[in-house]
């Protein structure tokens, strides 16, 4: 029915506490509110205090005193009886305490940072043996692994995305492309998201061991694993330029991260998020031969287990990089590393 001029009613006492007749819990704290909203279909009144309510071209104001326990939801008649029923738990129209936690901040990318290489296992197509490139602040979207003729297979998932994994006997990957599409001579950066189920050598000499990379035929670049020990035990991870060896303890048959960088004046190494470790060295001899994925350089000693990620750099990042990266990996790939 359509709305006369504005009518505005007396006082209406609304469920008192205290009042003849009244079933309202008396209220101990104060407050004031007020609600103003469109009338749709006839509901209760809903109220403990005392107010008064008046109609205004079909809108409904309610100017509450006391301590409201919610807001009144009244009919689109103007004369809708008011039934006054006690509501709970009570909601406090001055000043509503509402707490909202904020946005978890973003994980960190790597690919935000200037790599030349940058490999994840779900981009590695075990049908020819390539492995695509992800895009980078660098050239890593340009620089793939591709096929050797005994290409490592499609690994078991990890945190839903797929490794790749490595027999240990015959299967690596090329580049293509020499060590200087990835490093200098004088600084560099890496990591390695691995799970190595065997180390088939221990040798003093990080050239002949498994390698993660190495540049093939000279061995100048080497990263790879190593036992431990000469009897067969844990792996150790190394990382090494043709003149200096550092190394970081490693588990195997479990995710690790392993990372490294040269800033002209030490070889830096760890594992996970442990100590890194150091030996001075000086620059790369070589950077003309071509750098291979999971063969040492007599292409004779193969990396034994799964990789999800692999990421070089011609850059020597900061340890604090290498923080943002091992949290971007581990949310990456579900670790905790």
């Amino acid at each position: 029915m359509p709305f006369g001029p504005p009518q505005i009613f007396p006082p209406v006492p609304i469920n008192e506490p205290g009042a003849p007749g009244s079933n309202a819990a008396p209220v101990t704290s104060p407050g004031t509110g007020s609600s103003f909203f469109q009338p749709s279909q006839p509901e209760e009144v809903l109220e403990t205090g005392s107010g008064e309510v008046s109609f205004e071209s079909g809108i409904v104001s309610s100017q509450f005193t006391g301590s409201p326990s919610a807001a009144l939801a009244l009919g689109t008649e103007k004369d809708a009886p008011l039934e006054p029923i006690t509501y709970s738990p009570p909601i406090n129209f001055a000043s509503p305490n509402v707490s909202v936690a904020p946005a978890p901040a973003p994980a960190f990318n790597p690919a935000t940072l200037a790599l030349t290489l940058y490999l994840n296992g779900g981009n590695y197509n075990a049908g020819t043996g390539t492995w695509t490139g992800t895009p980078s602040a660098g050239s890593s979207g340009a620089h793939n692994g591709s096929s050797s003729g005994t290409n490592p297979i499609a690994g078991a998932p990890l945190n839903g995305i797929q490794t790749v994994s490595f027999d240990g006997l015959t299967e690596y990957l090329l580049t293509g492309l020499p060590l200087s599409a990835f490093i200098t001579a004088a600084a560099f950066s890496g990591w390695a998201l691995i799970n190595c189920t065997g180390a088939s050598n221990y040798s003093p000499d990080y050239y002949n061991n498994p390698c993660i990379f190495c540049d093939i035929t000279q061995g100048y670049f080497n990263i790879g694993v190593r036992r431990a020990s000469a009897v067969p035990g844990p792996a150790a991870f190394q990382g090494v330029t043709t003149n200096a060896n550092a190394e970081a303890a490693m588990s195997g048959s479990t995710w690790q991260l392993l990372q490294w960088y040269y800033d002209g004046i030490d070889l830096w190494v760890r594992t996970n998020s442990g100590t890194w470790t150091s030996q001075a060295s000086t620059n790369v001899s070589n950077v003309t031969f071509d750098l291979v994925i999971g063969v040492n350089y007599t292409g004779g000693l193969f990396y034994n287990g799964l990789i999800a990620s692999l990421g070089l750099s011609n850059i020597a990042f900061s340890q604090a990089t290498f923080d943002n990266i091992r949290m971007g990996l581990n949310a990456q790939w579900g670790l905790s590393l």
